[in-house]
Order: C-alpha cells, then sequence, then structure tokens
C-alpha cells in the first residue's frame, strides 16, 4: 500500500542479539556462539502476528506479541554464549 519492495528472502532474518559493527577478527566467537546456543535449541515454530514500522514508511518490521517459548530460549542461550565470549550485545 505504501510503495515498497519486498525483501529478497536470503536478507531476511530475526534478530536475537544486536552486536552493532564487529571486527572481522571475532566473527569466529560470534559464529561459535550461535553454534553452540542452536545446537542445544529444540525445534520451535514462530508465528508473525504484528507489523510495523516508522512514520514514513521507511523500514517494516514483523514481530511475535507471544514469542514461542523455544525463540526465548534460543535468544537466552544466545546472550549467555555470546557473554561467555565477553562479546558486547546492545540492550535493544
Amino acid at each position: 500500500d505504501h510503495g515498497g519492495r519486498a525483501t529478497p528472502p536470503a536478507a531476511l532474518h530475526v534478530t536475537l542479539a544486536f552486536l552493532g559493527a564487529v571486527e572481522a577478527g571475532l566473527l569466529p566467537l560470534v559464529e561459535a556462539a550461535g553454534a553452540t546456543a542452536a545446537a542445544g535449541a529444540a525445534p520451535f515454530t514462530v508465528t508473525f502476528d504484528e507489523a510495523g514500522g516508522p512514520a514514513g514508511g521507511a523500514i517494516a518490521w514483523l514481530g511475535c506479541r507471544a514469542p514461542a517459548s523455544g525463540l526465548d530460549a534460543l535468544h537466552r542461550a544466545l546472550q549467555a554464549e555470546l557473554g561467555n565470549r565477553a562479546l558486547p550485545v546492545e540492550q535493544r
């Protein structure tokens, strides 16, 4: 309705931890944190049932009113693994 365009599927993502700019040398630590957190996660289904965006419609987002318990557990595990590796996570 606002003249936007769809995001290519390869660019879609779910943000579980916002790291900001990460030095290339730290990427293996980030990847290891993600792999460890994901290895302990049970499969779950996420239902995106909320949409929004800033006034003017520059960027749209989808969210969950009631996130799946598995998503919450994965988020907590990832936060812990990033912390174990002393990687800074922005609180957003």
